[in-house]
Order: structure tokens, then C-alpha cells, then sequence
């Protein structure tokens, strides 16, 4: 007497549906991985971005607030003016201590970036500080090479390089520098109170090779050394 054995199973329909709906999930979750996989590497470029833009503003910002200073500046101090030629009268010819490392200027005008008229807006900054290395007299501006923009300090010795100076490319070779601007206010007597000479670094920019992505930095630096006074002038003696 034979026996039958049932054997069960799935038909090939039913296969067939079973391998497309695994294809769909795997097909989904792969996706899930690129796009996971995609924003994480854009956030981490995004992050260095702003790292590199920090870390360049950091420097300009540390050059500025040097500014003018000069490490005699206490050989002024209770000094006044007199009649140092002897012609008898105490007048703008006689000797008024200076400050050969006062001068701040900004140029390469840029418009009114800032909405506030009484600042001095521009792209390039031209300034001193006694005891910099390789030359006092020194300029920051925004250079362009081979399409790429960058950060560049410019030294000299005698007087303020040129805005175009490149003595030291501040910012990174993978950082492009789409703007660099300084909005400069010198001091001011506002009811009665001296407001100390600022300025406010703008540093905008993108990675080279990462993506359309575009970040702005901005600090704003209290210049700390300020222009000498104009001396007292002292009645001749009797």
C-alpha cells in the first residue's frame, strides 16, 4: 500500500511577491543610510566652515586690538608742552609727543554695510603696534588668487604695505573668502563719557571642495590703545 506525503510550500506568486517587498525594504533602508550618511557629512563640513571662519576672525581680531600700541608711551605721562625751540612762545611748534604707530585707517570703501553713518566701512585696514614681528606697520586685507579669495597680512617696516601686500596668507588654502569687511568708529564724546575706538570684523566664506554652503562671522574689537591727546600747555616761567 504506497503512502502520500503532502509536502507544503510556497507557490512561485508568492515568492515572487515576497522577494519584492524585501527589495522594496532593503531598497529603503539603503536609501535612509545615503541620506543619513549625506547630511552627516554636510553638517560636518558645515561645522568646519564655521570653524575656519572663527578661527580667522579670531586672528584678524587679535592683529586689531595691537593697534597703536606703543611700549614707551609712559615716558608721556606728565609731560606737557613748553617752549622747547626758545623762540619765547609756547605754540604748535614746540615739541607734542606722538605716537608714530597711531595711524588706523580703512579703505577700499565698501559702502555703508553697517547702516550706521558714522562709521568708516571698508575691505582692507591699515594700521601699527610697536614690537610686531617683522615690521610695525602692517595691513589686513581681502585678496583674490586664481579665483579664490583669502585673508592676507601685509608687513613693512617703514609704512603701511599696500592693500594688494601678501606677506602671510592668514586664511586656510580650503577656504574661500567671499567677503571681508571692517566697520571702523573712532572715539566719540557722547554725554560727557569718551567711547573707545571699535571695529566690527565681517568674515563670509565657503569651503573650496564642500558644498554650496555659505557661513558669516562677526566680532567686534574694542581697539585698546587710543590717539595721545593734545598736551596742556604750560604758562612760561617766570
Amino acid at each position: 500500500m504506497s503512502r502520500q506525503v503532502r509536502i507544503s510550500g510556497f507557490t512561485l506568486i508568492e515568492l515572487m511577491i515576497a522577494m519584492s517587498i524585501g527589495l522594496i525594504v532593503i531598497g529603503s533602508a539603503i536609501a535612509l543610510m545615503v541620506s543619513v550618511m549625506r547630511a552627516n557629512s554636510e553638517n560636518m563640513q558645515s561645522t568646519r566652515l564655521t570653524q575656519e571662519l572663527r578661527a580667522l576672525t579670531d586672528i584678524v581680531a587679535r592683529e586689531l586690538r595691537r593697534a597703536r600700541y606703543n611700549e614707551n608711551t609712559i615716558n608721556f605721562v606728565g609731560e606737557a608742552r613748553d617752549d622747547d625751540n626758545g623762540d619765547g612762545d609756547v605754540d604748535s611748534d614746540d615739541w607734542q609727543p606722538s605716537n608714530p604707530f597711531e595711524a588706523f585707517t580703512v579703505t577700499a570703501a565698501s559702502g555703508n554695510d553697517d547702516g550706521d553713518a558714522a562709521t568708516v566701512d571698508g575691505s582692507c585696514v591699515q594700521f601699527a603696534y610697536d614690537g610686531a614681528e617683522n615690521g610695525a606697520f602692517r595691513t589686513i586685507a581681502r585678496t583674490v588668487a586664481n579665483g579664490i579669495g583669502g585673508i592676507s597680512l601685509g608687513r613693512a617696516g617703514g609704512a603701511s604695505p599696500a592693500c594688494a601686500a601678501v606677506d602671510v596668507q592668514l586664511s586656510s588654502p580650503e577656504l574661500d573668502v567671499t567677503r571681508f569687511t571692517i566697520n571702523y568708529r573712532d572715539s566719540t564724546t557722547v554725554a560727557g563719557r569718551v567711547d573707545t575706538d571699535w571695529a566690527r570684523i565681517t568674515v563670509e566664506g565657503r569651503l573650496n571642495n564642500g558644498p554650496a554652503v555659505t557661513r558669516r562671522v562677526t566680532e567686534t574689537v574694542r581697539i585698546r590703545s587710543g590717539v595721545l591727546p593734545a598736551m596742556p600747555v604750560l604758562p612760561p616761567a617766570p
